[in-house]
């Protein structure tokens, strides 16, 4: 029930036979390989279509031999120009002759004229395709005869290919694919390069020569073409990988890598390989997936790398949830499209066709050693579906070129500086030439990379600075000996100068330190004597202030029988209201209490009685004559209780109390009488009068007592005030003398000071003359 298909090329070239007995299985069909005349047709009718588009009749006419050229070089190279163990990627298949074509399509009949023009891009696109993978210069010598020749029996004209092949690329402002020129070709790339340093974190240090220009050029033409692949060949440090990223920038797409750690694995490899499949499959993004051999920690990458070459996929990568990811990402795009959604086959093929679009690798291998050539043999890929791109050994021009720049921080002299480039030019050169002479009697191989090449131009500037310090720093010795035997002369007699000033000043601070401290003790004695007759007087003071005291406390002692119903008068006062006097005022016919009361506070508050109501028939002349004033002035003035509660009630006049006694003395003058008769206001009246004429007789009684206080607060504060003098005596002398002792503490240590600096200032000159006159013969051997 199983059936087999297989395939493989014809054994040679790396490729193992395989026995008969395993033959017998199998229906051999062997395909044979197309005949001129079928692929002058084939790629007659690719390159007829695009001539079509606008170009001019005599580069019509171009078209036969544009493709007789073509088949007969790429005839002559594949015959001619076999693999061996050192050319391993010799082999030639119509992959190669298509890319010629390919990159002719890739012109504009509005930049190509002239038929001289496009048979320059034909001999560009062949240089590209079949000599840039060339390793020596006599295979690329070789090439260029077969190419010259070639010229002149298809085309019929000549052109000099001894000064400068021509280059065709799309870095310039229109991105059309047109031939540059080197003053252009060198303005566009360096500005390129400087955008891209400002805009990166990670600047390139690159040189640009025409060498590396020629390298953007060409990694720039092959990655902007359909399905374009390269395949980077050259030593270490030969600038593959800094300018296949200038060439990614150049053509604005995006740059993905790989980041090798010590546990990166397949598994990691595998990840990252979904992801930048994903982001050209489903972001559609143009992505240059640059890849080292340094990277290369499995053989297993490059198998997946040389399905991705040859199908555009990896076997067994995705599983069912990668696919429904798939899916759900393109299902959209997929229906505008037009394409059956309800298969997920063909959603497959879309996302991989957009792949192989979007999808550019780079791959940069080192020829030294087999692994480069076992690679090439285990994964065919990688020469077939690859544009290669040799770097060969730095011309002259370029080594002088990297020796400029890398030069140009030294500060030296233009005429050494490039001696030492014509130097190091010459040593590469010479080691080089070394090194294959050393090939040719001993069979070994012996590399000499660009990067030894730098490391030379570093130990240089290494060794050139080093020698630099050593002398700076030796010079520097000597400079600064002089100028210390300089100075120290110098400072020596500046030092006897100052020594002869501080002498009498040291003699001056002795003197004014003894008149300061006499003048102390003299002031210390007289503060003293001051202090004992503070201290005297200010125990007369506290005798004094506690008889003071005794007084105030036997006062207010007497005073405190009456304060308590003297406040709960005034409180009761506190608690009336207008509403209350209005009802007192109100009363037509009031009982004889409330008259007692409002007749009391009229007294109080010395209101005159009216005098029609004295002496009547039948009136009180004690309380009627004060009931008419009472309503009519008292209990109309707005602020009358303001003025009970404001009473002065330390200076009741003696009539006023010999008045009030009558009704202090008389039963019915009484609070809890006068509330039983219906008015808490006039209770609260009485209250107060009964409060304060109590008041008055307890303060009558204590008035001497007062007096003898107000005498001894008197004398108090007298005698308080001279000890206040006198103590402010006192602390002006204190702080004099403290002042003095400030000042002898400053006197004293300038003193000790000067004392310092003289002894110190001897004894720097005995050490100066000593030095001097020790180092004056090597002052005379340094200067």
């Amino acid at each position: 029930d199983i059936q087999f298909i297989t395939a493989m090329g014809p054994p040679g070239g790396g490729r193992t036979s395989i026995t008969k007995r395993y033959i017998r299985h199998f229906n051999v069909i062997n395909f044979v390989n197309f005949s001129d005349v079928s692929l002058t047709r084939v790629f007659g009718t690719i390159l007829d279509w695009h001539l079509s588009k606008g170009f001019t009749n005599p580069i019509k006419q171009l078209s036969t031999s544009i493709i007789e050229c073509t088949i007969h070089i790429y005839n002559t190279i594949s015959s001619h120009l076999l693999p061996t163990p050192a050319k391993s990627h010799y082999t030639f298949n119509l992959r190669d002759l298509s890319k010629v074509f390919q990159g002719i399509v890739q012109s504009d009949s509005n930049n190509i004229k002239e038929k001289e023009i496009f048979i320059k891009l034909w001999l560009h696109e062949c240089l590209r395709v079949f000599s840039d993978r060339l390793i020596d210069q006599t295979d690329k010598q070789w090439f260029i005869k077969l190419l010259d020749q070639s010229i002149k029996d298809y085309y019929r004209i000549s052109i000099n290919l001894s000064d400068s092949l021509p280059l065709f690329g799309i870095i310039n402002s229109n991105r059309s694919y047109i031939q540059l020129s080197n003053d252009t070709l060198n303005t566009a790339v360096t500005n390129y390069l400087t955008d891209y340093n400002q805009i990166n974190k990670k600047p390139l240090s690159l040189v640009l020569f025409q060498f590396a220009i020629e390298h953007i050029c060409r990694i720039t033409r092959i990655i902007n073409l359909s399905n374009g692949n390269a395949l980077l060949v050259g030593v270490g440090g030969s600038g593959r990988k800094s300018l296949t990223v200038l060439s990614i920038y150049i053509s604005e797409y995006e740059l993905f890598q790989i980041e090798i750690t010590k546990s990166y694995n397949l598994n990691d490899w595998r990840n990252d390989m979904k992801t930048m499949m994903h982001r050209a499959g489903i972001s559609n993004k143009s992505i240059v997936f640059l890849l080292d051999d340094t990277q290369i920690v499995k053989e297993q990458f490059l198998e997946d790398i040389n399905s991705l070459l040859n199908i555009s996929e990896i076997t067994n990568l995705f599983n069912n949830d990668d696919y429904a990811l798939i899916y759900e990402g393109l299902i959209k795009t997929c229906q505008d499209l037009g394409i059956n959604t309800g298969s997920i086959n063909d959603i497959y093929s879309f996302y991989l066709s957009r792949i192989k679009s979007n999808l550019h690798i780079v791959i940069c291998l080192s020829p030294i050693g087999e692994l480069y050539r076992t690679r090439l043999r285990k994964f065919p890929s990688l020469v077939n579906c690859c544009t290669i791109d040799w770097f060969n050994e730095w011309p002259t021009e370029a080594l002088r070129s990297v020796a400029y720049v890398n030069l140009t921080s030294i500060s030296i002299d233009d005429v050494i500086k490039d001696n030492i480039i014509d130097i190091c030019v010459n040593m590469q050169e010479i080691t080089l030439n070394l090194t294959k002479k050393y090939l040719k009697e001993l069979g070994r191989y012996y590399y000499i990379t660009p990067t030894s090449y730098l490391e030379l131009i570093n130990i240089f500037k290494t060794l050139l600075f080093k020698q630099r310090n050593e002398i700076y720093e030796s010079k520097e010795r000597y400079d600064n000996g002089l100028a210390k035997l300089l100075d120290t002369t110098n400072q020596v007699n500046d030092m006897q100068i100052y020594l002869e000033d501080l002498q009498p000043k040291l003699k001056e601070a002795t003197i004014e330190t003894d008149l300061l401290l006499e003048k102390i003790t003299l002031d210390r004695s007289i503060a003293n004597e001051q202090n004992i007759i503070v201290e005297k007087d200010t125990l007369i003071c506290d005798q004094q202030a506690k008889e003071a005291q005794i007084l105030k406390d036997s006062c207010e002692n007497d005073l405190a029988i009456a304060i308590p119903a003297l406040e709960a008068a005034e409180a009761a006062l506190k608690n009336l209201s207008k509403a209350d006097i209005v009802e007192i005022k109100a009363m037509l016919k009031p009982p004889i209490a409330i008259k007692m009361t409002m007749a009391a506070i009229c007294i109080m508050l010395d209101v005159k009685p009216d005098k029609k109501s004295m002496n009547s028939k039948g009136a009180d002349n004690r309380i009627d004559p004060y009931w008419i004033p009472a309503t009519k002035e008292v209990l109309n003035d707005p602020k009358f209780l303001n003025r009970l509660q404001t009473y002065n009630r330390d200076n009741i006049s003696n009539d006023i109390i010999n008045k009030i006694v009558t009704f202090v003395s008389d039963p019915e003058f009484n609070p809890e009488n006068i509330a039983k008769r219906g008015s808490n206001a006039a209770a609260g009246l009485c209250r107060w009068v009964h409060a304060l004429y109590q008041y008055d007789q307890i303060a009558r009684n204590i008035a001497p007592k007062r007096a003898a206080l107000k005498d001894a607060e008197g004398t108090l504060k007298s005698a308080q005030e001279l000890l206040s003098n006198k103590q402010k005596i006192l602390k002006e002398i204190i702080d004099k003398v403290n002042a003095l002792e400030v000042s002898l503490n400053e006197a004293e240590a300038k003193k000790l000071q000067l004392k310092t600096q003289v002894n110190d200032c001897e004894a720097k000159l005995k050490r100066a003359e000593k030095l001097i006159k020790g180092l004056s013969s090597e002052k005379d051997r340094w200067i």
